[in-house]
Order: structure tokens, then C-alpha cells, then sequence
């Protein structure tokens, strides 16, 4: 009893039933629950792994949902395939849906401004041939922008 109560999380994760749901349906063992974090999105193609970090304060699931149908049903031509899924399977895998896993890297909820740098310090820290994420989609000016509201 005491080894089952020392753990951090007791109760073991169970799956949320949503049919749309990647995360419970490929049972990845990530909580799509968890608000306020900083998740790893990682292709799962053959020879790919390449990754792209996100942060969201809403729910994993309504964010990966938002990544998912955005591959999906997106078009090359889509605000600049601002869909960092979209941008990827159309450049590394000739515009064919990829295999993804995710994973929570950080959680900070209710603390935006951590959450903001946590993410900007992993995107920044990321070899660039590994990354998803655009070119200095976050800089240290970026960061400074977003966090006092100047306008590029």
C-alpha cells in the first residue's frame, strides 16, 4: 500500500473513449488531458524522428486535434502551411500523412510566461536537422515580442 501511495500518480492512466483521439487509440500512454504543457510531437516514419515542440494551455487532445486535422485536411497552399504537420509530410514525405507520437515534456500550468520560455528554450536547444519547428520560429526577439506584445 505504502509503494502503490509514494508514486505521483496512484491512479494509472486510462483512456479518454473519444474515437478521434491519437493519443488513447494508438495508446501512446500520454494523458490527452494534461493542460498547460510543452508536448514533443516526433514522426514515426522510417528514418525520420524528426520532432517539433508545442505548447498549449488547453487540453493535449484539443491541440493534437488541431495538428492531426491540419495534416490531414490541409492544402499546400494554406497560410503558408502555417501547420507545422502539413509543412513537414509535404517536404520530407512527398505530401503523404506521417505516423506521430507525442509526448508532454513540461508541465506548467497556470504559469504562461514559463510555459512560453520552456518551449522557446527546447525549440532553441534542438539540432536543427532533427526539427520540425520553422527556422528560429523562436529567437530570444521572438520571445521578447510575444511576451510584451509588440507587433513584428
Amino acid at each position: 500500500m505504502k509503494q502503490m501511495l509514494q508514486k505521483s500518480d496512484p491512479i494509472p492512466l486510462s483512456k479518454c473513449g473519444r474515437r478521434e483521439c491519437v493519443m488513447c487509440g494508438k495508446g501512446m500512454g500520454t494523458d490527452c488531458r494534461t493542460r498547460g504543457c510543452v508536448y514533443e510531437i516526433e514522426c514515426k516514419e522510417d528514418g525520420c524522428g524528426k520532432k517539433y515542440i508545442g505548447m498549449t494551455g488547453r487540453s493535449l487532445f484539443e491541440r493534437m486535434r488541431e495538428h492531426i486535422n491540419g495534416m490531414v485536411n490541409g492544402r499546400e497552399s494554406d497560410d503558408n502551411m502555417s501547420n507545422p504537420l502539413l509543412r513537414h509530410k509535404t517536404v520530407c514525405h512527398e505530401g503523404e500523412n506521417v505516423d506521430v507520437s507525442v509526448r508532454v515534456v513540461d508541465r506548467m500550468f497556470g504559469k504562461p510566461s514559463r510555459i512560453i520560455i520552456g518551449e522557446a528554450v527546447r525549440i532553441e536547444s534542438m539540432r536543427e536537422q532533427v526539427a520540425i519547428n520553422g527556422m528560429r520560429e523562436w529567437s530570444y526577439l521572438n520571445l521578447n515580442r510575444h511576451m510584451y506584445g509588440i507587433a513584428n
